[in-house]
């Protein structure tokens, strides 16, 4: 979760005031403060991550070209780090970057598929 105030404003007679704040909470945490849910503005985020979210997915939108479908954060982490370590050794020559990271996890839910 992240809590970033900026810009902060001192006032003539030596008040604080936050003249603009943001809010990232994260989704593994929204269970503890269900209230929270309501304060979220979809519009903030980026579309093609609300719709995976809302299909039970974990999407990372990133600037690149190589897009990597994954069981586990870990390996995402992994799988993005290796396709810009081969990509300069092979030949795509330095041009491989991770575009995307989908990662599905089941939960030990039997009868979920996509």
């Amino acid at each position: 979760s992240l809590f970033e105030i900026n810009p902060v404003l001192k006032t003539s007679d030596n008040k604080i005031l936050a003249v603009d704040a943001k809010v990232t909470i994260d989704d593994n945490a929204l269970f503890r403060h269900k209230d929270y849910l309501e304060l979220r503005d979809i519009r903030e985020e980026n579309p093609i991550e609300v719709e995976a979210g809302a299909l039970g997915l974990n999407y990372v939108d990133l600037e690149g070209n190589v897009g990597c479908m994954v069981n586990g954060a870990g390996l995402a982490s992994d799988s993005s780090s290796i396709s810009g370590w081969v990509s300069r050794i092979g030949d795509l020559r330095g041009q491989g970057k991770s575009a995307s990271g989908c990662v599905v996890q089941f939960g030990g839910r039997r009868n979920r598929s996509f």
